[in-house]
């Protein structure tokens, strides 16, 4: 056996007695043996066996019950636990002797004299539970245990001549043995004076475990099981780790500097065994991939992520040229690490080569790379392969339709749309609702987003498990973008009933956007609105709706908001808002100052009509310069509005506060408004009548026929003459009762009872 190294673990031994654990172990120094003694609880829950362990502290003493130090002149008591361990009748008594030598020596008289009679009582069951030997091979039965590791560093520190059954250790060391303490120690002895020719492949298989370390694996059963020995330390941490990987990599290149083929035979088998995604301290990895540029980041202390690989960037390319047969082999059996894949392909391209065929899961790690020639052969490859098309994950399905070519996805969807598969739908519903944050969809719009929102809606209109792939954000972005006509029963139905699950904000957000978008498209629209109306909403989410679609230019959207606003109850709050939103004339800003002017004119008669004071708001418009409205647009709104022209009669009656020059000066400038007045008037509104609406009532039968055609009329507006008017008034003197009891007599129509008319 070679001579004991400077450091080397010489036995380590787990005792448990009921709760308590107690973990020894011996380890060779420089200057003589070192002994790390820790007691704690047995199990994982932190339990205090002794009740008085205080997060690994004994009350208020500043050590943890742990002795780190030189082995002790304890009578042989240490050497008796660890050599005669099977002798369970002299262990509690051997074991309380080392705790009291190496532990309860270090703590003060109270606290110790404590701790000796709870461990007195835990002692009297103590029992071995774990034990390894780190001097003598033959205590393993399998190929690699604690021993036969350190006799093999030992043997690699000073370059000595290894036979056979010690290399198929070392290979087992370097490709099996747990990254932790016990043979950590070991395994970094090996990789820094190991001469790597002697086992290339193993070497970088080592690699490769240092470079994603914390992976566990299933470890052989011929490898003695060191894990109870988390127990001592946490050797090697995080940062022992990475410093060893950044150490490797300058080795690493060293080797591609003077060895060519040794260094593609290392590089191969770590990249191969490695495969993983690239991380900030897959240092190896990078050199190999992408060292013949700067692959660390600002702080030149981790890899710069993502990896830039629009071309080819590898360290040592000449020697990759001269040894291609090397990942022309190793390229099929990379399916996870797309930076592998792009450089192993870029060689191979670089030389002439043509690149093998693709498994079915290469296929993403073509499309996710950043070199648009392997894009545009994977697109290529899956458009080939329909057979495949059902194994591909929707994952796959995204890259696809995010990366492909215009053609190529029309070309694809076409096919897809007869028997549409539920992951090529899931990927188009999820690129359509993530457009915003998708990198490619910007540079996509018009046929090729058309494409994946025409599929997109017709497969999960048509097709039942399609359908469970549909979501309202996908819905509304396919809506905005698809060119198909939606006239279709089957669509339709669908939408009506997707529609429902849609809030009264996300329906209205569609709304909106596709005034803007489909200018052309109005069965959509139809549907939203009918969706906008028959789901319940609440009042400030209504109010919300209604003042956003009056503000748009469309007036189908107008008639929407007036639909909205009559489906609610206690509407005075909200008509009071609008009113003052148009009395304040400010335009929309998708409004000119002109076609603003008409719709306003347009919404005021609307209003006018719903206002439970619409008199009071007539005189407002006729006497507050604020409104800015002139006389004909003021003629227009009466004009159209049968409302107005009722609350102008009210506005003449007795007692209202509107006896005002400004409404019968506006009524002798506007005559028609009078005569329009006068159409709306029947038999029962004349029962009453001031001396202001007789007027109004002269000036219209003067100027229509309708006391010709309408008897009851006629009579009506006999009885309301009244003896109080001037009979000087030359507009009014033909029309005294008497002379108005003239005229119809000398009329075509026949009165019931003219004999009964009053003549005031």
């Amino acid at each position: 056996m070679p001579a004991t190294s400077t450091t080397r673990i010489r036995l380590a031994a787990r005792f448990v007695a009921n709760e308590l654990s107690i973990s020894v172990l011996t380890r060779s120094w420089t200057d003589g043996i070192n002994v790390l003694i820790r007691v704690g609880s047995s199990t994982n829950y932190g339990h205090d066996p002794l009740g008085t362990w205080i997060h690994g502290r004994w009350r208020e003493q500043s050590q943890l019950l742990t002795y780190w130090g030189p082995q002790k002149a304890d009578d042989g008591c240490l050497v008796a636990v660890m050599q005669k361990r099977h002798r369970g009748n002299e262990l509690p008594k051997r074991m309380y002797e080392v705790i009291e030598t190496y532990l309860l020596d270090q703590l003060d008289c109270g606290t110790a004299d404590c701790l000796r009679r709870e461990l007195k009582k835990h002692l009297r069951k103590v029992r071995l539970t774990n034990f390894v030997d780190g001097e003598t091979d033959k205590s393993w039965k399998g190929i690699l245990g604690l021993a036969s590791a350190q006799n093999l560093a030992a043997k690699a520190a000073t370059q000595g001549q290894l036979n056979s059954k010690e290399r198929e250790v070392l290979q087992m060391l370097l490709t099996v043995a747990p990254l932790q303490f016990g043979y950590w120690g070991p395994f970094k002895t090996a990789l820094k004076h190991l001469d790597p020719r002697l086992m290339p492949r193993e070497f970088g298989i080592a690699l490769a475990r240092l470079s994603k370390p914390f992976e566990s694996s299933d470890c052989s059963s011929e490898v003695e099981d060191l894990t109870w020995m988390e127990a001592f330390t946490d050797i090697p941490s995080e940062n022992t780790l990475l410093y060893m990987a950044r150490r490797m990599r300058r080795q690493l290149a060293k080797i591609g500097k003077n060895d060519p083929a040794l260094y593609t035979s290392i590089a191969t088998s770590m990249l191969q065994t490695w495969d993983s995604k690239l991380r900030e301290a897959s240092y190896l990895p990078a050199y190999v991939i992408g060292g013949g540029q700067q692959v660390l980041d600002a702080t030149s202390r981790f890899v710069a992520i993502p990896l830039d690989q629009s071309s080819r960037r590898d360290a040592h390319p000449t020697a990759w040229d001269h040894h291609r047969d090397l990942l022309r082999n190793m390229l099929p059996q990379i399916t996870i690490s797309v930076e592998t894949f792009t450089f192993a392909a870029q060689v191979l391209l670089a030389c002439g080569e043509k690149l093998p065929s693709p498994k079915g899961n290469q296929l993403a790690l073509a499309l996710r790379s950043s070199d648009s020639r392997l894009v545009t052969w994977g697109c290529a490859i899956t458009l080939r392969r329909p057979s495949q098309w059902k194994s591909l994950s929707i994952e796959h399905w995204k890259i696809f339709l995010d990366k492909a070519d215009t053609d190529q996805i029309v070309h694809l969807l076409e096919k897809e749309c007869n028997a549409p598969l539920p992951r090529v739908v899931s990927a188009a519903a999820d690129i359509l609702a993530s457009d915003e944050n998708c990198e490619n969809l910007a540079e996509k719009s018009g046929l090729r987003l058309r494409s994946i929102a025409d599929y997109y809606i017709k497969a999960v209109a048509s097709d039942a498990m399609c359908r469970r792939h549909a979501n309202s954000r996908a819905t509304s972005l396919a809506l905005l973008n698809c060119s198909i006509s939606l006239c279709v029963d089957d669509i339709d139905q669908f939408l009506s009933d997707h529609l429902k699950d849609f809030d009264g904000l996300e329906l209205m957000e569609l709304y909106c956007k596709l005034q803007n978008r489909l200018e052309e498209t109005s069965d959509v629209l139809t549907l939203l609105e009918t969706s906008l109306l028959s789901i319940e909403i609440d009042k400030a989410e209504r109010r919300q709706l209604i003042l956003q679609v009056l503000r748009m230019t469309r007036r189908r959207t107008t008639i929407l908001g007036w639909k909205l606003l009559d489906r609610g109850v206690d509407n005075d709050e909200l008509l009071a808002s609008i009113w003052h939103w148009l009395k304040c004339n400010v335009p929309p800003d998708a409004f000119t100052q002109e076609s603003w002017q008409e719709r306003r004119i347009e919404m005021l008669g609307e209003l006018l009509g719903r206002s439970k004071d619409i008199t009071t708001k007539v005189i407002d418009l006729l006497q507050n310069n604020t409104w800015q409205i002139n006389s004909a647009q003021l003629t227009r709104l009466m004009l159209q509005s049968p409302a107005c022209l009722r609350a102008v009669w009210d506005s003449l009656a007795e007692g209202t506060v509107v006896e005002s020059a400004e409404l019968r000066t506006f009524l002798d400038q506007k005559s028609g408004i009078s005569h329009a007045v006068g159409e709306l008037l029947k038999a029962d509104d004349l029962s009453v009548a001031s001396k202001w609406q007789h007027q109004l009532l002269l000036r219209y039968i003067q100027e229509s026929n309708r006391i010709k055609l309408d008897p009851a009329f006629a009579v009506a507006a006999v009885a309301t003459a009244s003896p109080e008017v001037d009979a000087a008034d030359e507009n009014l003197e033909q029309h005294t009762p008497v002379a108005l009891v003239e005229e119809l007599q000398s009329s075509p129509v026949t009165l019931a009872q003219p004999a009964k008319l009053s003549t005031g």
